[in-house]
């Protein structure tokens, strides 16, 4: 587009600029509208909690049987909030520092499963507060923008994502 307007000792028209612009908004619009799911997740946030649950029950399980009584109470006793009627997204670091009980390499493995399910439950969340965020990345037509807003109306439609 540009190709024939930049040579040396020659200045680019305003009109070609204007495009250039123009094209290089667009793009960003369309790049960032493929961001994040469009359609519901496939595992509910029931199905998440469940998940987490039997992996941690089972992870317990493994760790009473190698004897680490210590990670076993920790991994039963982890307080796991509830999603309710509140969206929890949360991000955890790729690399946690491990307890000090967590000292074999049979703990390590247990407590690395453990992180993984930990993870692997924070991403679901997570998919769906961007799913549930989607309801709002609608830009109103002029005319929805004109009419005036109800005075009992909620300030931004809400999308449920149970």
């Amino acid at each position: 587009m540009l190709r024939g307007h930049l040579r040396p000792g020659k200045s680019v028209p305003p009109r070609t600029w204007s495009v250039a612009c123009a094209a290089a908004v667009w793009l960003a619009a369309v790049a960032g509208a493929a961001d994040g799911p469009r359609t519901m997740p496939a595992a509910s946030l029931e199905k998440l909690d469940e998940a987490f649950a039997a992996a941690a029950r089972d992870l317990a399980r493994r760790a009473a049987a190698d004897g680490h009584d210590e990670l076993a109470a920790a991994i039963s006793g982890w307080d796991l909030p509830a999603t309710g009627e509140r969206q929890v997204a949360v991000s955890i670091p790729s690399r946690l520092e491990k307890p000090a009980f967590v000292a074999t390499p049979a703990a390590r493995t247990i407590w690395d499963d453990f992180c993984a399910a930990r993870r692997e439950r924070a991403a679901g969340i997570f998919a769906h507060a961007v799913f549930a965020s989607r309801a709002h990345d609608r830009v109103p037509t002029r005319d929805e923008a004109a009419k005036p807003a109800a005075a009992d109306a909620p300030p931004l439609a809400q999308r449920s994502c149970a």
